[in-house]
């Protein structure tokens, strides 16, 4: 029996795995915290989904920070959909928490991050949502276009985004 005990470990160690149950947080504060957390040391996953449950704050502004949070985790993570949908949602629950500048700072994260189809997506919201501010994106959409032509590589120095 004590040489076939080896054969049961494999199938002890599956029936203890699968997904982990998600963690639940005790406030929408507490997620915020571990979300920033979680981005900091890079795990995305867990980062999005403390940024979710921090979403649901009944404070404007803290919903904002933690859907600008759940952006960040998805773009980091290259999930364009979701990035652009964490958009979404911040602008239709942020209210006046919401600004052009808010809009502007999550453009450049994706423009950063090398992702034309997510910066070209939040410039379409966030003029959409401030008509007036289209002018400040100039530099943005400037990006994006060279981006879309010459690739990941394209040297947007010029246009003022530094680290390239």
């Amino acid at each position: 029996m004590k040489r076939w005990s080896w054969l049961i470990l494999p199938l002890l160690a599956a029936s203890c795995g699968g997904d982990p149950e998600p963690v639940t947080y005790a406030s929408p504060a507490l997620a915020a915290e571990a979300g920033s957390q979680a981005l900091a040391g890079g795990d995305l996953d867990a980062a999005a989904a403390a940024f979710e449950q921090a979403a649901a704050a009944p404070d404007p502004a803290a919903k904002v920070q933690a859907l600008s949070g759940l952006y960040e985790a998805r773009l980091k993570a290259g999930a364009s959909a979701q990035a652009i949908s964490a958009v979404n949602r911040l602008i239709q629950e942020g209210g006046a928490a919401v600004t052009a500048v808010l809009l502007k700072s999550l453009t450049d994260s994706a423009i950063h991050e090398r992702n034309a189809e997510i910066a070209d997506a939040v410039i379409d919201l966030a003029v959409a949502k401030f008509p007036d501010s289209k002018p400040n994106f100039a530099n943005a959409l400037a990006a994006v276009e060279k981006l879309k032509t010459q690739g990941a590589g394209a040297d947007l120095s010029s246009l003022g985004y530094t680290g390239d």
